[in-house]
């Protein structure tokens, strides 16, 4: 079994209605940064069609990705999204250790 990397997406985004932007952070396993591309645009387009039904954005399935945190009315620049492997340990360091 192969032990896949822990990747970070960055997304900027621009507010549709407000002109603001920011950017989106999306985190899961890969292969390589092409494949975490791939799986954080599928669990956009997932939370999209959840928000669109007046559904929760859903968590993380099997696929691993969610986009937790996402709002309708903001548009992803997925031509200047980045993905870069996280180092191990990095996730705690972001969101904290558990107690």
């Amino acid at each position: 079994m192969s032990v896949r990397t822990v990747y970070s997406v960055e997304v900027p985004m621009v507010s549709t209605d407000r002109g603001r932007s920011g950017s989106h952070v999306f985190t899961g396993h890969a292969d390589d940064a092409r494949q975490a591309l791939e799986a954080a645009r599928a669990a956009w387009h997932r939370a999209q069609e959840h928000l669109a039904a007046g559904r929760d954005v859903p968590r993380a399935a099997g696929f691993g990705w969610s986009a937790r945190g996402v709002r309708a009315g903001w548009s992803p620049d997925w031509g200047r999204a980045t993905a870069r492997p996280r180092s191990p340990g990095s996730l705690a360091a972001s969101f904290g250790t558990p107690r």
